[in-house]
C-alpha cells in the first residue's frame, strides 16, 4: 500500500496529486489540525449550540444520589439461528 502524507501550515486552494497515485482508486481525507477552531470530531461545541466550555464545566459535576442501573428482570427469548 502506498500512501502520501502532506501537512500544510497554510493550506493551498488546490493540492496536486502525487504522480504515483494518479489514475488510481484513492481515499482523500482532509483533517484540520488547528485544535483551537475544532473539537475532537472537527465540529466545535458552539457549532452544535453548546457553550464552548460546556464539557469542562459540567463533566463530573453530578451532585445528586449515586446513579444505579437496575439489572433487567426478564430477558427476551429469541429463536435459534439455523
Amino acid at each position: 500500500m502506498h500512501y502520501q502524507r502532506m501537512i500544510f501550515e497554510d493550506a493551498p486552494a488546490a493540492v496536486e496529486v502525487p504522480p504515483v497515485l494518479r489514475h488510481r482508486r484513492v481515499e482523500v481525507i482532509m483533517l484540520a489540525l488547528d485544535a483551537a477552531e475544532n473539537g475532537a470530531n472537527g465540529v466545535g461545541a458552539s457549532d452544535q449550540g453548546w457553550p464552548a466550555d460546556f464539557v469542562a464545566q459540567t463533566a463530573g459535576q453530578w451532585a445528586g444520589a449515586p446513579l444505579v442501573r437496575e439489572q433487567p428482570t426478564t430477558c427476551e427469548t429469541r429463536l435459534d439461528l439455523p
